[in-house]
């Protein structure tokens, strides 16, 4: 089974909202379906527009999770999360009691820092 896990849906950069990802894949006969939106976790205190803000991920989580009764799509729930040379602890510790299924590591900022 082919599983399409690097979605952004508009709670990061994407142009779909969850439940419009969900029916459309139901639609098209895919039987499961990961979301991974951009989490990024500026040093600087300053993530781009195109991240989940970190005051929201709790809204995020909620509604994706909410999409796995009532549809024939297994609904998971991942993050790509942005990867900062010595920020480590600090992304650790706002993910880790998220109950996600995975995690795509993301570096969106090479020398950019």
């Amino acid at each position: 089974m082919i599983i399409p896990y690097h979605n952004h849906s508009k709670w990061s950069d994407g142009e779909f909202s969850v439940a419009d990802f969900v029916t459309r894949s139901r639609d098209r006969g895919i039987k499961a379906l990961g979301f991974s939106d951009h989490f990024i976790l500026d040093p600087r205190g300053n993530p781009p527009y195109w991240s989940l803000p970190i005051e929201r991920v709790n809204e995020y989580v909620a509604e994706v999770l909410s999409y796995r009764k009532g549809t024939d799509v297994r609904v998971l729930l991942g993050l790509e999360v942005d990867w900062f040379e010595d920020h480590g602890e600090v992304i650790e510790r706002e993910v880790r009691n998220l109950p996600l299924d995975y995690i795509i590591g993301g570096v969106h900022f090479v020398g950019k820092m």
